[in-house]
């Protein structure tokens, strides 16, 4: 027979063992869940580094290009998922305003009347202001969803109810 004191050591290296692989799994679980904000984040810049670019041709050239506009709907489609319904509409918007910034250059280039030319170039000078307001708006309407404190709760803990007033 061991002594008391072996016995007791015994006794309490498996609850100690088992506390360590509990604290390595939830270390594991929230390097994980790093990981996944990261990647989120990563995912998100990219859609605003589109939109920026496509804001940027039409600010250096004040027209529209295909690859701008490209890059405007791969932003369009990609935020579907990615950010809220207010981010989706700003860029729907924005896109509308390149569709009628792309007709405003057509109409000038088109040689119309100087009366009708003058309105097209003032349609077209009020929507290279409105499209490059996004350098002022832009990080507004982006930023709720670009930090990166996205947190999800951890496993087996629940969500605590506001009380209803």
């Amino acid at each position: 027979m061991l002594p008391i004191w072996v016995q007791y050591l015994q006794s309490l290296l498996t609850p100690t063992i088992a506390l360590a692989v509990g604290i390595i799994a939830y270390r594991q679980w929230k390097t994980a869940h790093s990981k996944l904000v990261l990647d989120l984040f990563e995912k998100r810049l990219d859609v605003y580094r589109h939109v920026r670019s496509a804001v940027s041709v039409v600010n250096t050239t004040g027209k529209t290009s295909r690859e701008a506009e490209l890059a405007l709907l791969e932003a369009i489609n990609a935020a579907e998922f990615l950010f809220g319904d207010d981010v989706r509409s700003y860029l729907e918007g924005m896109w509308h305003r390149f569709i009628k910034m792309n007709a405003a250059n057509a109409m000038i280039e088109g040689g119309d009347t100087p009366e009708v030319r003058r309105s097209n170039i003032e349609a077209q000078s009020r929507l290279l202001n409105e499209i490059t307001q996004f350098y002022y708006e832009g990080s507004d309407v982006f930023a709720p969803y670009m930090r990166m404190e996205h947190r999800l709760r951890p496993p087996l803990k629940t969500r605590r109810q506001r009380p209803a007033s």
